[in-house]
Parts: structure tokens; C-alpha cells; sequence
């Protein structure tokens, strides 16, 4: 529980932070510098990030569901296709 102090968004972050260190470990071709464009995202998605200044995959992690939706043409089909692409890297995405 986050009792209003913010634990419950940096344990969160923490999960995921591991799940990427894991991935790493596994050497399946995941590194701390993995282009969006490596996502095979469409071209709306993919350009919706690098205008927002995500660059690379690991940046996505650290953003909220609203934070990502307020990026210029992120709409919610735009959206659910960037957090399917995420799941199946191993991230959790975001609900």
C-alpha cells in the first residue's frame, strides 16, 4: 500500500527496473540504450515518442499512463498499441 508517501510508485518502478536488469542478464538482445524505433511500433506511435523525447525504451518505464497520453497524436488506440509492444518485451506497461 502507498500510504501517500510514494512507496508504492518506486517499489513499482523498482519491479521494473529488475525486470530490465533480468533481461539484460538473459542477453536476449535487450541493452540499457534499445531504440523505440526496435518496438515495431507504427509510424504514428513511434513518432509520438521521439517527439515527447523518449528515445529509447528504457525511458518508458519511468513515465505515468497520463504523462504518456498528453504527447502530441497519442491517442488511446495509439496508446494500447505502445503498451502491447511493451508487455511483450517483458515490462509491465501500464494500466
Amino acid at each position: 500500500m502507498d500510504n501517500g508517501n510514494g512507496l508504492g510508485i518506486v517499489k513499482e518502478l523498482a519491479k521494473q527496473m529488475v525486470t530490465v536488469i533480468e533481461k539484460l542478464e538473459q542477453n536476449d538482445g535487450m541493452n540499457w540504450a534499445t531504440p523505440v524505433e526496435t518496438l515495431g511500433l507504427s509510424f504514428r506511435a513511434t513518432n509520438c515518442l521521439l517527439r515527447g523525447g523518449i528515445k529509447y525504451v528504457e525511458q518508458l518505464i519511468w513515465l505515468k499512463h497520463d504523462d504518456i497520453l498528453k504527447f502530441r497524436n497519442m491517442g488511446q488506440i495509439t496508446f494500447t498499441e505502445l503498451n502491447e509492444q511493451v508487455k511483450a518485451i517483458g515490462l509491465k506497461g501500464w494500466q
